[in-house]
């Protein structure tokens, strides 16, 4: 279970987001997919989440998203 801070934080994050009119897109690994699942929790997430990959093998991190090879694991 995470601490209640980082449960807390998506809602301060949309809040940010909305107030400086900007938007989310992330690219998850070991975390299988948590970040975006705690971002689309919270409604209207639609607002700034544009996209989310979650690419969990060396070959999909390699082939799907650019990324340095030292940062894969």
């Amino acid at each position: 279970r995470f601490p209640g801070q980082l449960v807390d934080l998506p809602e301060s994050l949309q809040k940010l987001a909305i107030e400086r009119k900007i938007t989310i897109a992330t690219a998850e690994s070991i975390t299988g997919g948590y970040i975006s699942k705690l971002i689309t929790d919270e409604p209207g997430s639609s607002t700034i989440l544009k996209e989310s990959f979650v690419v969990y093998s060396d070959e999909a991190k390699t082939h799907k998203i650019t990324s340095n090879s030292d940062i894969k694991d």
